[in-house]
């Protein structure tokens, strides 16, 4: 094969590999005794804590000993996290989140309300991402769950969201639960650009303060939460689950795939050697 031949297949696997996997990993918090992110430039992520009890430490998560957040909430006082994306690190229309969380079974679990996950809206609406007191996740308003992952207190889950303008989909240990429209009146609850949010917060476990059904929380622990600029694929989110922390290291920043790049490169170099 001669070497414009072979660039030109490498080129080809080059965008197939760009088209296929389009979501690139800019931000993931490991909360190994801070809120920083593992990558230069990119902003620490923001502590609500009215009581001032939230705390890092260390926990079993998903089967092994990683470092957790404590967020705790209790009498009316929410606490959370918020991501802030006002420099644009994600496309408000087309991004994936990760996160490796569990709930513990608070009076608000007890007495059966839906418990916000991720919020878009700034906290001005009642909209988001959800367990909903069938103990389904669930995207409000539109209400879709399903019953094939039921959530449960004191159980760590893998969960990744895409957003992609139109659709928000919702993966839970690396299998895929449900999407929703997510465009349109009333329905545009996750995407970050909206009236609410100028300053594209991202906030997790934080109920809106404005608007019905507030209250809508609990406490919980979160081990990890990586923002991806893009929408992640069905195979990128199993290579995911399959082990959430391959890539949160420090100036580790691979997107899934990254590896066909790699392989595409070394045998352009091998060949040329060859060819020497």
């Amino acid at each position: 094969m001669r070497l414009s031949a072979l660039a030109a297949v490498v080129a080809s696997v080059l965008v197939v590999t760009s088209a296929t996997h389009a979501a690139t990993l800019v931000a993931a918090y490991t909360f190994n005794g801070n809120l920083n992110a593992q990558q230069g430039g990119v902003p620490a992520l923001a502590a609500t804590n009215p009581l001032g009890t939230n705390a890092f430490g260390t926990a079993t998560v998903l089967g092994s000993t990683e470092s957790v957040y404590s967020f705790n909430s209790s009498s009316g006082n929410n606490a959370g996290l918020t991501f802030n994306d006002g420099s644009n690190l994600i496309s408000p229309t087309s991004y994936s989140i990760e996160m490796v969380f569990e709930l513990g079974s608070s009076e608000n679990y007890a007495s059966g309300a839906w418990l916000r996950l991720v919020d878009s809206q700034n906290r001005q609406s009642d909209d988001g991402l959800y367990v909903n007191p069938s103990s389904e996740f669930a995207i409000f308003p539109d209400g879709s769950g399903t019953p094939g992952t039921l959530f449960s207190p004191n159980t760590y889950f893998d969960l990744i969201l895409t957003d992609d303008g139109t659709t928000a989909s919702v993966y839970i240990n690396g299998t895929f639960d449900f999407s929703v429209a997510n465009q349109g009146a009333g329905l545009n609850q996750l995407n970050l650009s909206n009236a609410n949010n100028p300053n594209q917060l991202l906030n997790l476990f934080l109920d809106n303060t404005v608007a019905g059904g507030q209250g809508e929380f609990t406490s919980g622990q979160i081990a990890l939460f990586e923002a991806f600029n893009g929408v992640l694929s069905s195979s990128d989110v199993a290579t995911l689950a399959a082990d959430p922390y391959a890539n949160a290291s420090p100036g580790n920043t691979p997107e899934p795939g990254t590896w066909v790049l790699l392989t595409a490169g070394g045998a352009l170099l091998a060949f040329r050697k060859r060819r020497a």
